[in-house]
């Protein structure tokens, strides 16, 4: 939602945009066309395909007097060869809004938050932010092929080490028995192919035993 980024991608791609309720207000604001959607809206794309607004969780507030007037939101992209999953700035909630986006298709990738949870030492995770053992659960439940880590190492959030997201992620992905891979994250400016869907196994539970190593007690 930084406007001036925002109003630079309108001016120069003219793309279609699509927002969770009250959020298009503001991003019409810069002169951008933008539909604003409430769960459950399908948007139709020039090459058949959609965009589902789809369920998270978080709050909203913008000028500390709007507190949730605007409607959080995930993202769909139905394609043919296997669906895009943007899960947007959230926490785990109730986890069952993975499933529900898992029911438009296979997801054959899923971007999926891994930092901004850790306000005090040792802590996992945060009503609002997704830490790695939440997104290992939300990947489970979408059935994803695949998966990228977002919303870490840009801006200081929160008190965990800018590295310690990913870092912490492979030891999750390792306990709960993923091969290496399916759910990393990417280099800034580093291109990214995406595999075929491909059915993914079940993970494993996540053990105590298992995370309580060397590796992870050494993370700040």
């Amino acid at each position: 939602m930084d406007l001036p980024t925002l109003k630079r991608l309108w001016d120069r791609d003219r793309p279609l945009i699509v927002t969770g309720l009250g959020n298009d207000a503001i991003i019409r604001s810069t002169g951008a066309e933008v539909l604003g959607r409430d769960w459950g809206t399908r948007v139709p794309l020039r090459n058949g395909g959609e965009v589902i607004v789809t369920r998270n969780h978080h709050w909203g507030s913008r000028w500390f007097t709007d507190r949730n007037r605007a409607l959080w939101s995930s993202f769909v992209i139905k394609l043919p060869r296997g669906n895009i999953f943007f899960a947007g700035d959230t926490g785990l909630g109730d986890g069952k809004w993975p499933a529900e986006a898992a029911a438009h298709g296979p997801v054959r990738l899923a971007l999926i938050p891994i930092g901004a949870f850790r306000f005090e030492p040792g802590q996992m995770g945060v009503g609002s932010h997704i830490g790695p053992i939440g997104a290992e659960k939300v990947f489970a439940g979408l059935g994803a092929s695949r998966a990228i880590g977002i919303h870490w190492g840009t801006f200081r959030l929160s008190y965990e080490a800018w590295d310690t997201p990913p870092r912490l992620l492979r030891e999750v992905m390792r306990c709960a028995g993923y091969a290496p891979g399916l759910f990393g994250t990417v280099a800034l400016g580093k291109t990214y192919e995406v595999p075929l869907y491909a059915q993914p196994s079940a993970p494993r539970p996540l053990g105590r035993d298992c995370l309580d190593s060397a590796a992870v007690r050494a993370l700040k």
